[in-house]
């Protein structure tokens, strides 16, 4: 078995960037006695709709008709359909929700509180993340209507997994011990197994069906930056592919690189490369300053039509005195231009509709943004 240990200034760049990219998140793993009052209604804040009147108008129909207290949306199962979660008492519960008609419907339970739902990129299976203790996760793979068709448990203080978007019966898992040592497997829920791998930093992504890339951070190194690797998972080394990244994020289609360059700190530099890692496009964005480096605004990418979705400070500063908002921009990847969908928003996470039309909006994804009518509403009343 392979183990590495992550140093303190490792383990809080890798979080701080972890929580922010948004491609796999960073799970926390919590006790039945703990996760309940966590994820209680009282935990949630609704923000007032911005035009009732809209919003009756556009026919959006909100959460309703559910067991227990909203935890999050999980994401989008179609244009017109998400997934929400919900917990009453110790047990948890998936549904599937219409947001025209405002069908929802029962489609997953667990007796255990369940961390997260992750839908595929093909949006045709679920991995479920619940908890049931403080160190053993439960991992089940479901289709997109709820079905189980593999489950396994994990010993591990928290959870990390991100699909493989090129072989999808596969899922790359990191788990981490209290002390933050971690194993890396790749779970294959088709032929259900649980295979161990060699990766040399916990947050990986997927290249190729069999490639993986990731920050190579090192050791002990006191910088910022690191170089960005590509390895095989069928090796326990790999090659540099960049250097000098801050940030980077994976798509089936793109890869996404964050750096910022010496003569011009107030700014970022994001730069996207096709598969065979061919630079396509490239934009630049103010960005926050913070003790570990730069704040990564929350972002998503809509293959369908080639667009970079992020919101982007008004002026570079230090992030924990900004408070002058965020814009949303679209960014066309082809023509390489920029278009101010939204403003007056804040640094929270996206997660939009396959069209590109609407986005998942908040901390829960409570909030729908309508990027086409430029305006927002509530999915909880």
């Amino acid at each position: 078995m392979h183990f590495k240990k992550i140093g303190k200034r490792q383990i809080k760049i890798f979080l701080i960037m972890f929580l922010i990219l948004a491609s796999a998140a960073l799970v926390l793993g919590c006790s039945k006695e703990t996760l309940p009052s966590l994820h209680s209604k009282k935990q949630f804040h609704s923000a007032p709709r911005e035009n009732p009147g809209l919003f009756l108008a556009k026919t959006i129909a909100p959460f309703n008709s559910f067991k227990g207290d909203f935890y999050q949306a999980s994401g989008w199962v179609d244009n017109e359909t998400l997934l929400f979660i919900t917990n009453q008492s110790q047990s948890s519960y998936i549904y599937s929700h219409h947001i025209i008609t405002g069908e929802s419907m029962l489609i997953f339970e667990s007796e255990t509180p369940i961390v997260a739902a992750e839908i595929s990129p093909s949006k045709s299976h679920l991995l479920v993340h619940s908890a049931p203790s403080t160190y053993l996760g439960k991992l089940t793979v479901t289709d997109i209507k709820g079905n189980e068709s593999f489950s396994t448990t994990m010993d591990s203080y928290e959870l990390s997994y991100t699909w493989n978007p090129y072989k999808e019966e596969e899922i790359l898992i990191s788990a981490f011990g209290e002390d933050w040592q971690f194993r890396s497997y790749i779970l294959n829920h088709k032929k259900e197994t649980v295979s161990e791998v060699f990766v040399p930093e916990p947050f990986p992504k997927w290249q190729s069906k069999d490639e993986l890339v990731y920050l190579d951070w090192g050791e002990n190194d006191p910088t910022l930056f690191a170089p960005l690797v590509l390895q095989s998972v069928s090796e326990q080394q790999g090659a540099q592919i960049k250097s000098d990244i801050f940030g980077f994020d994976r798509f089936k289609d793109i890869l996404l690189t964050i750096t910022i360059k010496d003569d011009k700190q107030e700014e970022a530099q994001y730069t996207l490369f096709n598969q065979d890692l061919n630079q396509v496009s490239s934009f630049k964005a103010p960005h926050l300053s913070r003790f570990s480096g730069w704040l990564i605004p929350y972002y998503d990418y809509i293959p369908v039509n080639s667009r970079f979705i992020y919101l982007e400070p008004k002026h570079s500063a230090d992030a924990d005195v900004y408070n002058d908002g965020f814009t949303l921009v679209s960014f066309d990847i082809s023509a390489g231009e920029k278009e101010e969908v939204m403003s007056g928003l804040e640094n929270e996470p996206l997660n939009c509709s396959p069209d590109g039309s609407l986005c998942l909006y908040g901390f829960q994804f409570e909030r729908l943004l309508d990027l086409q009518q430029k305006e927002w509403y509530n999915l909880i009343e």
